[in-house]
């Protein structure tokens, strides 16, 4: 549960820090402060104060510097909500459902992939697809295929 949880905030806090510089911003802005305001208006407008912050910090940023402050923004939100979460686990669902709200975008997580809307891997040419791997992968040799008799 302590992962689904970390992996959620996470997803919710890139994807606050990506929408800062897109046409998603509002709606991002909107959902997520009613996630951590949880129906507390004070909250809600503390939250939408700091947003409008970590927009203004990022906006004028580029290459290097801009990641570095997305990473550092994205970690503060993804605390932030998951502090929300614990609190009240029905954040949970609101915040599933905020970025259900948000266009479809991929975020990497730390132990698998966040994907709001669809996703399809594919590999071609002997390679490896997948959005997760534990362990090991190879493309050496030839692997049998299915089927096969074994032998």
């Amino acid at each position: 549960m302590l992962e689904e949880v970390a992996a959620l905030a996470a997803a919710g806090g890139t994807a606050l820090v990506e929408a800062a510089a897109t046409d998603a911003w509002e709606t991002a802005k909107q959902r997520i402060a009613a996630v951590l305001g949880g129906g507390d208006s004070r909250k809600v407008e503390l939250a939408d104060t700091r947003m409008e912050s970590t927009r203004t910090e990022l906006a004028p940023l580029t290459g290097a510097d801009l990641e570095q402050a997305r990473t550092a923004h994205a970690t503060v939100w993804t605390t932030r909500l998951r502090d929300a979460i614990e609190e009240r686990p029905e954040a949970a669902d609101a915040l599933r459902d905020a970025l259900a709200a948000l266009p479809a975008t991929g975020i990497s997580i730390s132990g698998g992939v966040y994907v709001a809307g669809n996703s399809t891997t594919v590999a071609t040419s002997g390679g490896i697809a997948a959005s997760v791997i534990h362990g090991g992968a190879s493309t050496s040799g030839n692997p049998p295929q299915p089927g096969a008799a074994k032998g």
